[in-house]
């Protein structure tokens, strides 16, 4: 490394005084010299950031911060922070929010299009718990931890909550519907889902 710096050095050193004699005895030759030289280290720095930072971004070559491919620029299935998928799924949509515990509100509110509190009840509720298992994605909240200026005062005391995420059903739903258990767990799922799971011999239209 010290090597590749003293060549760089000297580069540099070269480059500048033949800028100077071309300035000192050839301006014109040293404006086109000068821009050619400013778009081509424009050129490579892009070119750089792209084969480098795209589709991954990655923190201390190990651990994958992001990835632009499927619109979901930050989130990686392999991320250290999983939970981060909350991000693309949120934007641009309504949430309906268990109005029960408001712990997730600021959250929701500040990354999803607009949310509104609407009444669970127990049994509904039950109904969403007890079917964790058919969520298509599972992973531990982090972002309680990380985002805490998003969240209340923490109450919780034994580690992070679990998100549950309905994903297969997601596209083309604009309303989404947040449950959250006594543990803090948050389930998310679109409003369809939502019907289909607590009211399933019911004709709801949606």
């Amino acid at each position: 490394m010290f090597k590749e710096a003293i060549i760089t050095i000297i580069m540099f050193i070269i480059l500048f005084f033949f800028l100077r004699l071309l300035l000192l005895k050839k301006r014109q030759a040293f404006q086109i010299v000068s821009l050619t030289l400013l778009l081509g280290s424009l050129l490579l720095n892009l070119c750089y950031n792209l084969k480098n930072l795209f589709p991954d971004f990655v923190l201390d070559e190990t651990v994958p911060l992001g990835d632009c491919s499927g619109n979901l620029f930050l989130y990686k299935p392999d991320s250290q922070y999983p939970s981060q998928i909350l991000f693309p799924i949120l934007q641009n949509r309504t949430v309906l929010v268990d109005s029960s515990s408001d712990f997730y509100d600021l959250f929701l509110n500040t990354f999803s299009g607009q949310i509104q509190p609407i009444i669970i009840s127990p049994a509904d509720k039950e109904a969403v718990t007890s079917c964790r298992d058919s969520f298509s994605y599972q992973s531990t909240l982090h972002l309680v931890t990380l985002m805490n200026y998003a969240f209340p005062d923490n109450p919780i005391s034994d580690g992070d909550p679990l998100v549950y995420i309905r994903t297969d059903t997601l596209t083309g739903a604009d309303t989404l519907v947040a449950v959250i258990d006594e543990n803090f767990n948050l389930y998310l799922m679109s409003e369809s889902d939502f019907y289909q799971i607590t009211q399933p011999d019911a004709d709801t239209g949606r």
